[in-house]
């Protein structure tokens, strides 16, 4: 968990530990990084949405 604080790492560690095979076998690890990636697809996705809306060109 204490590698999740290093800014590039934590993505490369949710992807290897939601959809790696058996080098994490911890079940609440493996459903903590699935959740996280869902969330931070979901924010991405109503920020872009957002932004596509507003009338600021930049």
């Amino acid at each position: 968990m204490l590698l999740l604080s290093i800014p590039v790492v934590n993505v490369v560690l949710l992807f290897v530990c939601a959809f790696g095979g058996g080098e994490y076998p911890n079940r609440i690890l493996k459903n903590f990084s699935r959740v996280i990636l869902k969330l931070s697809a979901i924010l991405i996705g109503l920020t872009l949405a957002i932004l596509m809306e507003s009338p600021l060109q930049l």
